[in-house]
């Protein structure tokens, strides 16, 4: 639900515009439900990118790195979605928390390690290099630094590629945090279905 920014439909576009919503509706990220539907009742988009209508190059270039990780991550899924939900605690961004909770929950993410990542704390987890990923991400997000022992346990059990994805995860969920609330984006009480 948008409270600040009109949910900009498809008609109401310029041709830009226009080419930036049928790319992202058109992604595979269009046709994955996992997250809900990105087009809401009004024929507008749900969530961040609805707002990136309003820049269309540099929604582009957003929706795009957001693909990336998504659907072509080399971290684990699993990584993926604890390393966006600290991301999420630290911003207390709640609609990022409740749509990559979901997503958490279907990649196996236990119930008590989600509630310990929503108090912005790394959860023991049995995967040292679960562990280690969650350690780097939280580093970031609190130190805004990775200190040289960590960052060498951290390369030498998930690669330096890995490393590198995970500052862009926290890069990329860092902004939407930032922008949802922004923009008055909140959870929409009909995909909280979906979020159970």
């Amino acid at each position: 639900m948008e409270r600040r920014l009109k949910s900009l439909r498809r008609e109401e576009l310029d041709d830009t515009q226009r080419g930036l919503f049928d790319a992202i509706v058109a992604s595979s990220r269009g046709s994955d439900t996992t997250h809900g539907t990105l087009v809401n009742d009004n024929g507008g988009l749900r969530g961040p990118f609805n707002a990136m209508l309003l820049q269309p190059a540099l929604g582009h270039l957003l929706q795009a790195i957001g693909a990336t990780l998504r659907y072509r991550s080399m971290a684990s899924d699993r990584v993926r979605e604890m390393s966006v939900l600290l991301v999420a605690a630290h911003y207390g961004c709640e609609y990022e928390r409740k749509v990559h909770e979901a997503a958490a929950r279907k990649v196996d993410v236990p119930t008590s390690v989600l509630a310990t990542i929503r108090e912005g704390l790394v959860p023991e987890l049995e995967d040292e290099s679960e562990r280690l990923a969650l350690e780097v991400v939280a580093a970031l997000l609190t130190e805004h630094v990775v200190e040289d022992e960590l960052y060498g346990r951290a390369v030498e059990a998930l690669s330096t590629a890995v490393v590198f994805e995970l500052s862009v995860i926290v890069g990329y969920y860092a902004l939407l945090a930032l922008q949802l609330p922004l923009f008055g984006v909140t959870p929409n009480p009909e995909l909280r279905r979906i979020w159970r």
